[in-house]
């Protein structure tokens, strides 16, 4: 079992988001229904990992529990407003910071309390960060317009590439496919966002707005089957959209506290979801979205990042 012990840090930023309802169409609709039952979780996964943004001195910390949901350490230094987060599969894991950095945290003993590496070269407020299947490291950029994402090789603070987004949005999440095509999030407004695709990857900043509608996204991933996962903050729902994109499939509701980010675990049979506003982390099953818990302990205060360990393999 991995372990991560800190101890201080400073400064807090804000961020999240607010905004109109609005409608997306689905052909299915599935209704996430809160049930005491626990239906395997502890199985499934070995970490999971809250960002808690604001918490402790106002610089934030990223709590740390084992698959029963026990507090196993809280990460504390190097933080500063952290936003998204994301375990790769070596376990190492990141925090997108807000004043301007990610810090990456290496697993293992006491030594790693501190960051490993930090990445900071043309970032202005990194929201969201996650890696591909070669350990390459993207981070989205919201907060400014137009939002980037950046790649960079682990452990290099020089990027290989960092690209705008086509329609001047903030970026609210960012996901990687196994064959290295790029998918980001991108917010005009409250009511205005878009799905953005890098065919290929990011190198010449080649992009296409996907023409499936979304209202206000947040998180995104990809399931194994290669279905973008998106979190629709305003309206409560999360959204499965399948290949070519173009039509939302399964729109999973019950999700009443701003749902900003979200994490998949790496057999894809549960789903984790950071609500913002409500300060607690949603347990359902996917893809079905039935609830089998919520995570409101004193340890989790204002999620607004999740990850776990194993994480998903990239998809195909």
């Amino acid at each position: 079992m991995r372990s991560y012990y800190l101890l201080v840090c400073c400064a807090m930023l804000a961020g999240c988001s607010a905004g109109a309802a609005g409608t997306v169409p689905a052909t299915t609709t599935t209704r996430a229904i809160g049930t005491s039952a626990m239906i395997g979780p502890q199985a499934s996964f070995k970490e999971l990992a809250v960002s808690n943004y604001g918490a402790g001195s106002g610089a934030g910390d990223v709590a740390l529990f084992n698959k029963k949901y026990g507090l196993t350490g809280t990460i504390v230094n190097g933080l500063d407003g952290n936003d998204g987060i994301w375990i790769d599969a070596n376990g190492n894991l990141y925090a997108a910071n807000l004043a301007g950095t990610v810090t990456e945290y290496a697993p293992g003993s006491d030594s790693y309390s501190y960051p490993s590496f930090t990445y900071s070269a043309g970032m202005t407020s990194p929201i969201a960060v996650t890696t591909d299947g070669n350990g390459n490291v993207y981070v989205g950029q919201g907060d400014t317009e137009p939002g980037y994402v950046s790649e960079f090789p682990q452990g290099s603070n020089t990027p290989i590439a960092q690209c705008a987004m086509p329609d001047g949005g903030q970026v609210g999440g960012v996901t990687v496919d196994k064959k290295g095509d790029v998918f980001a999030a991108s917010g005009v407004s409250a009511s205005s966002s878009a799905l953005v695709e890098f065919p290929g990857g990011l190198a010449g900043c080649h992009s296409a707005i996907l023409p499936v509608p979304v209202n206000y996204v947040g998180g995104i991933e990809l399931d194994k089957k290669g279905n973008l996962v998106v979190e629709e903050q305003t309206l409560g729902e999360i959204l499965i959209i399948p290949p070519p994109y173009s039509n939302v499939r399964t729109t999973l509701l019950g999700f009443t506290g701003d749902p900003y980010q979200l994490a998949l675990n790496a057999d894809n049979t549960l789903m984790f979801v950071a609500e913002a506003s409500s300060g607690v982390v949603v347990v359902a099953q996917y893809p079905s979205g039935t609830i089998e818990t919520t995570l409101n302990n004193y340890n989790i205060t204002s999620p607004s990042g999740v990850a776990v360990y194993p994480p998903p393999k990239p998809a195909k």
